[in-house]
């Protein structure tokens, strides 16, 4: 059974690789949401190169009613957002879960580290898209 899968930020690395990874496997239908002003950028290219759907969205603008209508069909969402935009990722939770989406995977890009400094601030952001999820 083939499930259908959108990676948010699949043109930065991480998200290449996943796509990448999502596409070898052969299980999946893979689609990329993207920033419109994505849209003419070669990894942008390279991605439609590969059959991906493209999914053109602002998230910071839009409603996450908005954001559900795009994600109705999709049975897993992936983030793979920069380290420093982990709260980017609040809404996508909240619209994967009223699209009906069985899945959300999220950025966990960080390390382990002690209380105090910049690495903790990344470190409390993923935990509060963690509890949100």
């Amino acid at each position: 059974m083939t499930q259908n899968v959108l990676v948010h930020d699949a043109t930065g690395e991480t998200g290449g690789d996943i796509v990448d990874g999502l596409i070898e496997d052969g299980s999946f239908t893979v689609a990329a949401l993207v920033g419109p002003q994505l849209l003419q950028k070669p990894s942008t290219m390279a991605l439609r190169s590969q059959n991906v759907q493209i999914v053109a969205e602002d998230l910071i603008s839009q409603s996450v009613e908005a954001i559900a209508d795009l994600l109705v069909g999709f049975d897993i969402v992936i983030s793979a957002v920069a380290a420093t935009a982990q709260l980017d990722q609040l809404k996508l939770v909240d619209a994967a879960a009223k699209a009906g989406a069985k899945w959300f995977v999220p950025c966990g890009f960080t390390s382990v580290s002690l209380p105090g400094g910049e690495v903790t601030v990344i470190r409390a952001e993923k935990e509060t898209v963690h509890h949100k999820i």
